[in-house]
């Protein structure tokens, strides 16, 4: 394996033999890894616990030769019931890692129950992407913003960014700046409650941004938290998804694209909260305040299917309205119902001022739905001829 470029595996320490010894034979066969991808999955059992008690024995993988490692991707699974002591050894030693491949340039990290601050003490010169998720979130402590902030101001080479919500804190400054995060253009903001956008977006930040995913938490948004979305004016994807309902959800997004839609003229893909159409007049003013973009030519999250979809159908009128739109994709941003993702391409006819509708997802394939993470295209795999 002396020749391997990429690795990616799914290891689980129910057979923790057989884990070391794949990843030894990793380490000794010298291999010089640009890309590595590791599911690390411990499960609980009493046996399973007797090793997580010895961090070394899962810190194997970090000894892998990382002078030219560009890009990694790695899930750590824990138990419940696995200690917290254990769980932030395990972290630390990711941390660890990091700060000794001087070439890494995307770092995606999915862990379980909570991600340590400790975590952000890593310095990668070169990096330009970083992920972090937590799948389920523990306790919610205060964070000190000044240790994001810090890491911010060491990485200025980032160019994309999602980390997850409860690493924001309220402050008095933004988090985000051009001094800090010159180059940032991509943003996927899981808002914390009392810590809306403009806490952690400087207006100057704001208008360099290509591609912005918001998932808000808050019932209900002041007015002074609005003003951030005018200053989006170079903004090519927005993606907006929300944790409270659908109603409150889509009564904070026409605010927000009241304001949006008189200073963003550039954009040209955008994602919805799914089902709107239950919802009857609400999302209809939705649809109605988005016509105003004038490049809009995707718009996802729509329960739109070309079997059902009856002629007196309001939504039909609705996208004849906009003057470019070619896409109207059902896209959930839950991976779990990714198999739902459905694109169809729409047809105006203006004689009889009229609109088909079309299926055109891929044959054999399912799109692989919004990429909520960098928003780097809003369909990642998706291919559609035009």
């Amino acid at each position: 394996m002396v020749n391997l470029r990429r690795a990616k595996f799914c290891l689980s320490t129910t057979n923790p033999n057989v884990s070391r010894d794949i990843l030894d034979a990793l380490v000794d066969s010298k291999c010089r890894l640009e890309e590595f991808d590791l599911s690390l999955i411990i499960p609980s059992s009493t046996r399973t616990m007797e090793v997580t008690r010895e961090p070394e024995k899962l810190q194997i993988w970090s000894k892998l030769n990382l002078a030219v490692l560009k890009k990694l991707s790695l899930c750590v699974r824990t138990p419940r019931d696995l200690s917290l002591r254990s769980l932030l050894n395990e972290l630390s030693s990711i941390g660890n890692m990091l700060s000794i491949a001087p070439t890494l340039t995307h770092i995606q990290l999915t862990v379980y129950d909570t991600v340590p601050m400790t975590l952000f003490d890593f310095t990668c010169p070169n990096l330009e992407n970083v992920v972090i998720e937590v799948d389920t979130l523990g306790i919610n402590t205060p964070q000190d913003p000044s240790i994001l902030v810090d890491f911010f101001k060491r990485h200025p080479k980032l160019t994309a960014l999602s980390l997850p919500s409860h690493v924001y804190a309220p402050t008095s400054s933004p988090y985000i700046t051009v001094e800090s995060l010159p180059k940032l253009v991509s943003l996927s903001y899981n808002s914390p409650i009392r810590v809306p956008l403009s806490q952690v977006l400087s207006p100057a930040s704001a208008r360099r941004l290509r591609h912005l995913t918001v998932t808000n938490k808050d019932a209900s948004l002041k007015h002074s938290d609005l003003s951030i979305y005018k200053e989006l004016t170079s903004l090519q994807t927005f993606c907006f998804t929300s944790e409270t309902s659908l109603k409150t959800s889509y009564r904070n997004i026409n605010r927000i694209l009241t304001i949006f839609v008189t200073h963003v003229t550039s954009v040209e893909k955008v994602h919805l909260p799914d089902d709107g159409r239950e919802l009857g007049g609400v999302y209809i003013k939705t649809l109605s305040i988005l016509q105003r973009l004038p490049k809009l030519t995707h718009l996802s999250g729509l329960l739109l299917w070309s079997g059902d979809l009856l002629p007196q159908d309001p939504l039909l009128p609705e996208l004849y309205r906009f003057s470019r739109l070619e896409y109207a994709i059902y896209s959930s941003i839950t991976p779990s119902i990714f198999d739902d993702t459905c694109a169809f391409r729409l047809t105006r006819d203006s004689k009889t001022k009229c609109i088909s509708v079309e299926e055109v997802s891929p044959k054999g394939r399912t799109l692989s739905g919004c990429d909520q993470a960098t928003w780097g295209n809003l369909y990642r795999g998706m291919k559609i001829d035009r």
